[in-house]
């Protein structure tokens, strides 16, 4: 049976929905582990292939993740002059930047650009362009049926301009019915080891370049999304008033009830990142209780319990745990401490 692309654009879709409401009932994924590699546009990391040209219709789908909204991030590009063909993020504005043949298209104010994890996808069906963000349209536009080259993603122009910053995954190219890229981009990829697998085209393959930082492992979750590797190891600092017992949990004991000296710091995080916080803390003695910090929203820990979240980290010294408040003697001792990267899926 012959599927033509119209009918392929919406299986496809069908099947993109079923998984996001897999992930949101908890049905889907629930063992997954992935590699996510974050591409730093400080260090002109991106990827290159052989020239794809898309003569007639075609479908690109990219699932992006940015870790800001002050530049302008190239999801695809070219390696022509500042006139060569693009699909980018706008800084700003809430809009995407397609150019096609020399002429630019935006798509201004359609949507509200976030750092969460995204399915941008862009389809052409004859002289109809249109621009799709997690399965719901956000432009459409008819345009003159020109050729649409690509052979970068993460930048354009070899490197000069707009690139990406973030990560990057599930790179898909159909051209007219044939897929022709089908890169998970799902490996730590070095110096030594560019080459990056497309599962579409063995002779087509990826190569990364300068993508020497350190890819993470991600697990998919029923409620958060996927989350990182917990960054949790030995304390970045532990002031004297803090004891390791050696076996995971720490005791903080104020007999003088000194507050000042009282902080235990694990891990360093990044500003405006979500990540998911996990505690065990037996029940305080004395006038006071510990508290985690540095965090939005911080977290008490009043009561004997396990104690769990998501919370921004307002601050690269999260989490950080402390004396809550209070000026005479307590002891009170956590374990089972855990602080992860949250990637959330947008819905």
């Amino acid at each position: 049976m012959k599927i033509n692309l119209k009918q392929a654009l919406k299986l496809r879709q069908t099947l993109r929905l079923n998984l996001r409401q897999g992930l949101k009932e908890g049905k889907a994924n629930s063992t997954v582990t992935r590699i996510f590699t974050p591409l730093l546009g400080s260090g002109v990391q991106h990827y290159t292939h052989n020239t794809i040209t898309m003569s007639a219709d075609f479908e690109i789908e990219i699932d992006y993740k940015l870790y800001n909204l002050t530049t302008d991030n190239a999801l695809i590009g070219d390696t022509d002059a500042l006139s060569g063909d693009i699909w980018k993020i706008n800084k700003d504005n809430n809009s995407m930047l397609i150019r096609i043949g020399g002429t630019t298209y935006t798509t201004t104010g359609s949507y509200t650009e976030d750092l969460k994890l995204n399915t941008a996808k862009m389809t052409r069906v004859g002289t109809t362009v249109k621009v799709f963000r997690n399965d719901v349209e956000i432009y459409s536009a008819t345009i003159a049926l020109v050729d649409f080259t690509i052979n970068m993603v993460g930048t354009r122009q070899n490197g000069a301009y707009d690139s990406f910053s973030g990560i990057l995954a599930n790179y898909k190219v159909t051209n007219i019915a044939s897929l022709v890229m089908d890169a998970p981009l799902d490996k730590q990829y070095t110096a030594a080891a560019p080459t990056v697998i497309n599962n579409a085209d063995a002779n087509n393959p990826l190569t990364a370049v300068n993508l020497d930082n350190a890819g993470s492992a991600f697990t998919s979750s029923d409620t958060y999304g996927w989350l990182g590797e917990n960054n949790v190891g030995a304390p970045t600092r532990i002031s004297d008033d803090w004891t390791n017992n050696g076996d995971g949990s720490y005791t903080i004991d104020t007999p003088d009830g000194n507050y000042g000296d009282c902080e235990l710091q694990f891990g360093v995080s990044e500003v405006g990142f979500t990540y998911f916080v996990e505690v065990t803390v037996n029940e305080p003695v004395g006038n006071s209780s510990l508290r985690l910090r540095n965090c939005d929203p911080n977290i008490d820990f009043r009561t004997a319990g396990d104690y769990s979240g998501s919370v921004v980290a307002a601050s690269s010294a999260c989490p950080v745990i402390n004396r809550r408040g209070g000026a005479r003697p307590f002891i009170q001792t956590i374990s089972n401490i855990s602080n992860r990267q949250v990637l959330e899926v947008a819905s």
